[in-house]
């Protein structure tokens, strides 16, 4: 049996998302431009010093100021409901996958029925995640009905999630019925979420954690429920070094997938992104980071872009 699922959010197999992508080899990397390069340049940081991913991908400030106001003067952006929202569809796509794998492994009976199981705990494991983060709720000061509107999403997130998880776990067994738990959910669940990887060897976070990774091809996955962004991808590229750095096993591929929750729909609505983490990439990532930490390194305030975007975690610390 080949690893032909990889369900629901992240799409069906690697293969075909691959293929449809047109992607039928890997990239061609430099050997100098891998993980596991770390003591050498570019892959090893200029300057002393870890931040994480996000911070180094994104540029959303044209001079890097967020970067100096968090990590320097040490002011953090208010919470917002953007942020609130994201983190708990991510907390309940987490969860979701979680119990599934813990109903697999407490027993596979003829009368394991795992998607009326999923669905029947779905309102409570929602409400389960929205206490544990009443705290970030509460100082985001997030409106009744955006609260509510949240919450509904989050059910459709974990109904949608579950369904196709049921579906990838009776596809395996129909062709292994004398299949054990953990070969179960290594052929139908074959994703490790929150992958907490050690980042420090190339200039970031000792406890990263990606979204979702698929170990047997090795590919790294993101979830984003906001606005696509250009510079998302660099992102891909700085979770495929910290990996590498750590593990030395090539990472070829990653994927984005935006999740949209339209009113008119049933399911969320997902656009699935496929990139190839090659040279260019990668060098925009390492290029990106020290620049990044030679501003935090040297405590070198990069001032005021001419133009604020307004929808900028710092505007309001950096405008007042």
């Amino acid at each position: 049996m080949g690893d032909e699922l990889v369900y629901g959010i992240f799409g069906r197999s690697l293969e075909d998302v691959l293929d449809y992508y047109g992607y039928r080899s890997p990239p061609r990397v430099s050997s100098k431009l891998r993980g596991w390069r770390y003591r050498e340049r570019p892959v090893e940081p200029e300057v002393s010093g870890r931040l994480p991913v996000s911070a180094i991908a994104s540029d959303f400030c044209p001079t890097a100021r967020d970067v100096y106001v968090r990590y320097v003067e040490g002011l953090e952006a208010p919470a917002s409901l953007p942020m609130v929202s994201g983190t708990l569809y991510h907390n309940t796509l987490e969860a979701v996958v979680t119990r599934a794998k813990r109903m697999i492994y407490e027993g596979i009976t003829p009368d394991l029925d795992i998607a009326k199981a999923l669905a029947d705990c779905a309102d409570d494991a929602v409400e389960e995640t929205m206490v544990d983060k009443q705290g970030l709720i509460d100082e985001a000061r997030v409106a009744a009905e955006d609260l509510e509107r949240v919450q509904k999403n989050m059910l459709r997130l974990w109904r949608f999630e579950a369904g196709q998880i049921a579906a990838a776990v009776a596809q395996v067994l129909s062709r292994s019925p004398y299949i054990g738990a953990d070969s179960l959910v290594a052929h139908a669940i074959p994703l490790t979420m929150e992958h907490r990887v050690d980042g420090s060897r190339v200039g970031l976070s000792k406890q990263l954690s990606i979204d979702a990774f698929q170990a047997v091809r090795t590919m790294v996955m993101e979830m984003k429920t906001g606005k696509e962004r250009e510079y998302h991808g660099l992102t891909l590229a700085g979770y495929a070094l910290a990996f590498e750095s750590a593990f030395p096993r090539q990472v070829n591929f990653g994927m984005l997938a935006y999740v949209r929750f339209p009113e008119d729909r049933s399911v969320p609505l997902v656009v699935r992104r496929v990139y190839p983490i090659d040279d260019g990439l990668r060098l925009r990532f390492l290029r990106a980071r020290d620049r990044k930490l030679a501003i935090v390194g040297r405590r070198r305030d990069p001032e005021l872009p001419p133009r604020c975007p307004s929808a900028c975690g710092y505007f309001r610390i950096c405008r007042g």
